[in-house]
């Protein structure tokens, strides 16, 4: 693919400039460019436009879940939501390979009733690749295991009164 040095700098430009909302940023940036465009795009703006592009892949909260909507293009071709994917596990191969060392000492105690270990197992799960559904539901799961079903109330409660409705575009 021909470099569009042209639209890149263009983008780069109105990044900085602010003329665009996350959703339509993170559609343009993932659909309309390939790989080499991206890494161009992100070396040239500020990092904060790397969790735009990428739809905030290391959530710093469980509430951050839900802030950034989901998006897919309607006629996008398979190969090219396969190349952003596949984009995605490169980039972040050393957390995801960390984090599944995690969740296999997290399931390993989890089995053997070590509820202790499962909490701190769980926020290394967070540490290592930001918040996720899974650790969110674990927690649940080791709460209601170990009979602290007051504590799955208080996370209920606490998640149900700082979050908003998801979007979907």
């Amino acid at each position: 693919m021909p470099k569009r040095t042209g639209s890149r700098r263009a983008l780069i430009v109105d990044i900085k400039k602010g003329k665009f909302n996350s959703i339509t940023l993170h559609a343009i940036f993932k659909y309309n460019f390939d790989n080499p465009e991206r890494k161009y795009i992100l070396e040239h703006v500020n990092s904060k436009f790397f969790d735009i592009g990428y739809n905030n892949p290391k959530p710093e909260s469980h509430l951050e879940l839900i802030k950034n909507p989901a998006f897919i293009e309607d006629d996008i071709t398979l190969k090219k939501e396969l190349d952003f994917f596949l984009e995605g596990l490169q980039m972040f191969k050393s957390e995801i390979n960390r984090y599944l060392i995690i969740n296999d000492q997290f399931e390993h105690s989890l089995l053997s009733s070590d509820f202790e270990n499962c909490f701190s197992y769980l926020d290394s799960m967070d540490e290592a690749s930001g918040h996720s559904m899974y650790t969110l539901l674990a927690e649940y799961l080791v709460n209601d295991l170990s009979g602290d079903t007051e504590a799955n109330h208080e996370l209920l409660k606490y998640l149900n009164s700082n979050s908003s409705q998801p979007k979907h575009y």
